[in-house]
């Protein structure tokens, strides 16, 4: 951990500080660019959770289904529902994944 200044007061602040000691600024070491990039992945990660989620719970439901034994008729009915939940979750977990390559492809060429 190296010291370094903090870009609200100036302070010196440790890199790895969660707020500064001296005037209480979030992430003291890191400049808004920075913030602002963290905020993006972390809210680019959470779309392709939620994609993963709402995709797995549509196999999940044509599973549950399917395994009552209800016969074909429920199956099918199911399926009107779980399409769409496969649908958007593996939409939004693409979506999210071509946005994070894009992003690390963005990073590299800035280095």
């Amino acid at each position: 951990m190296a010291m370094t200044k903090c870009n609200e007061c100036g302070g010196q602040v440790s890199d790895a500080a969660a707020t500064c000691p001296h005037c209480g600024a979030a992430a003291p070491a890191m400049t808004q660019k920075q913030k602002v990039d963290t905020i993006i992945a972390i809210k680019r990660a959470a779309y392709g959770r939620m994609g993963g989620w709402l995709f797995f719970s549509g196999i999940l439901w044509l599973i549950l289904v399917g395994g009552t034994g209800q016969g074909g008729a429920a199956v099918v009915e199911a399926w009107g529902l779980a399409k769409w939940l496969i649908i958007a979750g593996a939409g939004m977990y693409i979506i999210s994944e071509i946005e994070r390559n894009l992003a690390e492809r963005k990073q590299k060429q800035a280095r």
